[in-house]
């Protein structure tokens, strides 16, 4: 998955929520390889502004840097993989791009699925990637207000390790306000995707 982070340089509360667009080229994106292998197919990625990224637990913040989470999180993510593969969560708006203020929960930044062997170093590269960035949901109508370009320089990380071990009950009430948390168990696989239902959705899991 790609994270984009935000960074409002205004000094002041934040808590307008601006409207905004970023699309990443498609074309750009499909360089993106392991193994001489292309991750992300060949479409531009549209991420709609959604809700207050400068808000924190209720709280507003003083501008300054957003983080990844307060982008991606609780947004849907779309069908990946084949036979029979993982469908889409149910936050996200199939053919919504076109459309000026649908799909504005939808995070199509996550990649296919690849398989690498566990005993080599994981190798990446990109050519250049374009992101453009637009000051309203109907970007097609508009030109970029920002122009970024950045490439993964060819290297090599260590092969991320599966989570073999799903999670334990726990379910607590929190003393200063009775709040109660409950967490059920979650199986090993629910970790081995993005998708809000884990890897296990749609094949009679979670």
């Amino acid at each position: 998955m790609l994270h984009l982070e935000f960074f409002c340089p205004s000094v002041g509360y934040t808590q307008i929520t601006p409207e905004f667009t970023v699309v990443l080229n498609g074309q750009d994106l499909s360089s993106i390889e392991t193994g001489g292998r292309s991750l992300f197919p060949a479409t531009d990625v549209v991420l709609k502004s959604a809700k207050p990224i400068f808000q924190a637990d209720g709280t507003p913040e003083v501008g300054g840097y957003a983080s990844f989470r307060r982008v991606a999180g609780t947004r849907g993510l779309p069908a990946r993989g084949q036979n029979p593969g993982l469908p889409a969560d149910a936050l996200y708006s199939t053919g919504a791009n076109a459309a000026v203020h649908l799909g504005i929960m939808n995070l199509d930044l996550v990649s296919g699925f690849f398989t690498v062997p566990s005993d080599n170093p994981l190798s990446f590269e990109s050519g250049s990637i374009r992101i453009d960035v637009y000051d309203s949901h109907d970007w097609r109508s508009r030109s970029p207000m920002q122009t970024i370009s950045f490439r993964l320089p060819k290297g090599q990380s260590p092969t991320p390790d599966l989570v073999v071990q799903g999670s334990h009950v726990e379910y607590w009430v929190r003393p200063s306000d009775s709040a109660i948390f409950n967490h059920p168990t979650v199986q090993a696989p629910h970790w081995w995707a993005f998708n809000q239902g884990g890897a296990l959705v749609g094949r009679g899991g979670a």
